[in-house]
């Protein structure tokens, strides 16, 4: 069986890469780029220099962030922007009321184009260069445009809790001030330090949701007619990002309720300093150049004014792979390899493990998927009983002191409780009397059915995090020679190993050593940096690798 495993296993994967290759195809849309600029970068950057200075710890719940909240809107009104305001609370450790500012004016059609940035900052960061900057350009917009009359109504929404999962972006796409949400929405929100590069797109939505393709290449095209270079996702990057779908700025929750929108941030030209300063008290006015800002508006006033000139806005799946800058396979190619790349693990289900079946097995694998999901519950009631304290989504942003405070009292009682739990079932498991073969045929169903509810839930997620379990657990040996039992954990550890590069990718963008991640992979269980639904699926799949621990180790 292990022969023809491996064999699959090869035509499976060469299959992958031949249909992506294959299908895809190459792609170009065609603008009619508005290259009238109004905008004025002075004027943007004394903005941003005002934001930054007269409100420099503007970071959600504080009294800075309340003055800078009034005197956007005063601004807005003195231009004749119809102007909303957002209040609601949330918990950051404590209660906090958030605040968003909407101005709006009418343009000669109802559909709507939103321009969207953030104006809170960590409570680490003073000034905030970047978010200022982009502030200020923004607003700089909002002046340039005031008095044009334009084909579809201009929102323009500055909003709080960005640093804290994107609250106030989420609370806008839920609770939006008119009948229809936008069609498209822009969102600049990140000006790097230095001068301006290029321009990047981030593209990644907050559980679900990916910008559409014709939205990023636009973005393309208008930093490509100021000679910037330009940077987005493709290939393997795009591939797990949207396997994980864990967002860090406000794109995200505007994807997760289905407005097409795309953020898009400078690169500037000393990323050293730009991750030295990021979100700390060195964060400050200074460091902002006028023409990063000067490129930053014309690529926001560019877009605008293009989609703003459009017939129709185009509405796209955001269901696509971009392979490179040139080609991209769509839907039917494909779901088609990711589907085929899990025809291993069901060939060998039908044609050599069906009759194996044991229903003991599956008790087992129902009573270690109790005993994880009670200890994940357990995990959920630790801020309401006070040892830890209580945030609404995600863990605290980069650099927060929290991330590098373990509280050692709460991952001991969890640690203490699973395995617990896990012990008295493998007490309970020599009772159950399941047959080594047996028990790993039912391992593979059970994987099996994992994957096709994972393949549902998310293509992508399955085909990079689950894959390797369902090749590699094809190996497990029912054998009990030394050799067999240490081949065994070896396959079982290593199934995880798409995991274990996520983690190391992620630690470096949120600035945090490896030997914190495991505080923070537990403050996102119980902060919701994971979704309900990738929970179950990965308590699953760990219900599944210990099923075949126990196997391995009892004697």
């Amino acid at each position: 069986m292990k022969r023809f495993s491996a064999i699959f296993i090869s035509i499976s994967i060469l299959l992958f890469f031949v249909i992506l290759i294959f299908s895809s195809q190459s792609y170009a849309y065609s603008f009619n780029l508005s290259t009238k600029f109004s905008f004025n970068s002075h004027e943007a950057y004394l903005f941003g220099k005002i934001f930054a200075k007269d409100f420099p710890r503007k970071h959600s719940g504080s009294e800075d962030l309340k003055n800078a909240a009034k005197w956007l809107e005063e601004k807005l009104k003195a231009w004749n922007y119809t102007v909303l305001r957002q209040e609601f609370k949330v918990k950051l450790g404590e209660e906090v009321n958030l605040i968003n500012v909407i101005g709006f004016k009418k343009g000669k059609f109802d559909e709507q184009i939103l321009i969207l940035t953030n104006i809170d900052q960590a409570p680490t960061a003073y000034e905030s260069a970047y978010t200022s900057a982009a502030v200020g350009m923004v607003l700089s917009l909002a002046h340039t445009l005031a008095n044009e009359t334009l084909n579809r109504t201009l929102v323009f929404a500055f909003v709080d809790g960005e640093e804290w999962g994107m609250l106030g972006a989420a609370y806008l796409a839920q609770n939006y001030p008119f009948e229809k949400l936008p069609k498209v929405a822009l969102v600049p929100e990140y000006l790097d330090v230095g001068k301006a590069i290029g321009i990047a797109v981030d593209p990644i939505g907050q559980f679900s949701g990916y910008s559409p393709l014709w939205l990023r290449e636009l973005i393309k095209a208008c930093t490509k007619s100021i000679n910037l270079d330009f940077y987005q996702p493709s290939g393997f990057e795009e591939y797990a990002q949207r396997a994980v779908l864990i967002s860090f700025t406000d794109q995200g929750p505007l994807l997760r309720y289905g407005i097409q929108a795309v953020q898009y941030s400078t690169v500037g030209d000393n990323p050293e300093l730009a991750r030295q300063v990021y979100h700390t008290m060195q964060d400050v006015y200074e460091l902002v150049d006028e023409q990063a800002i000067d490129a930053y508006g014309k690529v926001t006033e560019c877009a605008l004014r293009t989609i703003d000139n459009m017939n129709n806005i185009p509405h796209e799946s955001s269901y696509y792979l971009l392979i490179d800058d040139s080609k991209v396979v769509k839907f039917s190619s494909l779901t088609l390899a990711q589907i085929i790349l899990f025809f291993p693990l069901f060939f060998i289900l039908l044609y050599f493990e069906r009759s194996k079946i044991d229903k003991k097995a599956i008790i087992l694998f129902i009573l270690i998927f109790l005993s994880l999901l009670a200890s994940y519950a357990f995990a959920k009631i630790l801020p309401f009983i006070n040892i830890m304290p209580y945030y609404e989504l995600y863990p605290p942003p980069p650099r927060h002191p929290l991330l590098y405070q373990p509280n050692y009292l709460a991952m001991g009682l969890w640690f203490v409780i699973t395995v617990s739990l896990l012990y008295a079932i493998y007490f309970v498991y020599p009772r159950l009397n399941i047959e080594k073969d047996k028990m790993i045929a039912t391992a593979h169903v059970l994987l099996a059915v994992i994957s096709i509810i994972y393949l549902i839930y998310n293509p992508f997620g399955a085909t990079l995090l689950l894959l390797p379990a369902a090749f590699l657990w094809l190996f497990i040996s029912s054998k009990k020679s030394f050799r067999n039992r240490l081949l065994n954990l070896v396959l079982i550890i290593l199934a995880g190993i798409m995991v274990y590069l996520l983690v190391y990718v992620y630690a470096q963008r949120i600035y945090l050593d490896l030997s914190l991640m495991l505080w923070y992979l537990f403050m996102g269980v119980v902060y919701n940096l994971f979704t309900l639904q990738s929970i179950l699926i990965y308590i699953s799949t760990l219900s599944v690798a210990i099923m075949l621990t126990y196997l391995t180790i009892k004697r």
